[in-house]
């Protein structure tokens, strides 16, 4: 769940209230807040039965594989902040 937190996890809090813009931006956040804590509330739930059956180690590297996914394409799909005139 560390992968997680570190991936994304933290995108609602940090890149969505840099990237949207401030007319939107409760909507936004609260859209992908919901999302965020469904996403959490599955992983939650799917922690331990999956743990049970195939051990710490496979869902200790699907969340690893998880995060280095999200890590790698990120940048590239990221939008940049256009400059004011």
């Amino acid at each position: 769940m560390g992968f997680f937190a570190l991936g994304p996890g933290v995108c609602v809090w940090l890149a969505l209230s840099e990237l949207m813009p401030t007319r939107i931006r409760s909507n936004g956040m609260s859209i992908a807040l919901v999302l965020n804590q469904l996403a959490s509330t599955t992983l939650a739930g799917i922690f331990l039965p999956f743990v049970s059956k195939h051990g710490y180690s496979s869902i200790f590297f699907l969340f690893a594989s998880s995060r280095w996914s999200t890590s790698s394409s990120r940048p590239s799909s990221c939008p940049r902040p256009k400059a004011k005139p």
